[in-house]
């Protein structure tokens, strides 16, 4: 169904690595990069994923990265993008420690030109770091909903009539600010943004 140049790229979990990916022998030319991310506490398994069309995919184990270099990434992210975490908590701290791993491994294996595809502010991470490191990746980023509107429940047309100002203040007040910062960058970074409805994409 997919060819081999297609490659899916998830969090590691343990049990749903057992329940939905048969592991396969690392390619020869990728040994040498697992081997140096494992040195920096990103571990690597890769296989074939049953649940997603036995695509090739990498399963991204991160939480020692995490542990060392998320307050850096934070950090670069502030002074960067303005993306204001210093209060997000483990929720926002996980998956953006793993896609800043994730955007390491896939400037490492990626052969450029290829097309990135990221969904959702919690694969943001990854976008930043290879827009930074790769400025002409063809990257899409597709959201299924905006966070904030999410959060507060409320209509497209309540949130369109909020001025900016008025959304950054709710998401600060809601402990949500991080990830809506980290939305809406990325939605500016992307080549492409996509969404999956109508409505949301108004």
């Amino acid at each position: 169904l997919f060819g081999e140049d297609y490659i899916c790229i998830g969090f590691y979990n343990e049990r749903r690595a057992r329940e939905e990916v048969i592991p396969e022998k690392v390619p020869e030319e990728w040994k040498g990069i697992f081997e140096e991310l494992e040195g920096e506490g990103i571990k690597c398994m890769y296989g074939k994923w049953l649940k997603g069309g036995r695509a090739r995919i990498i399963l991204v184990d991160s939480k020692e990265f995490e542990s060392k270099k998320v307050n850096e990434i934070k950090t670069e992210h502030w002074i960067k993008y303005r993306i204001d975490s210093l209060f997000a908590g483990e929720d926002y701290n996980e998956p953006v420690a793993w896609g800043y791993a994730v955007g390491k491994l896939v400037e490492k294996i990626g052969s450029f030109p290829f097309i990135a595809h990221f969904h959702e502010w919690l694969s943001g991470s990854a976008l930043l770091y290879l827009s930074e490191r790769i400025p002409n990746l063809p990257s899409v980023f597709t959201t299924h909903a905006t966070f904030f509107a999410r959060v507060i429940g409320a209509s497209v047309e309540d949130v369109k009539r909020l001025k900016e100002e008025e959304i950054e203040r709710k998401a600060k007040e809601l402990g949500i600010i991080a990830k809506h910062q980290m939305e809406k960058i990325c939605a500016q970074k992307a080549k492409v943004v996509t969404t999956v409805s109508d409505i949301t994409k108004i």
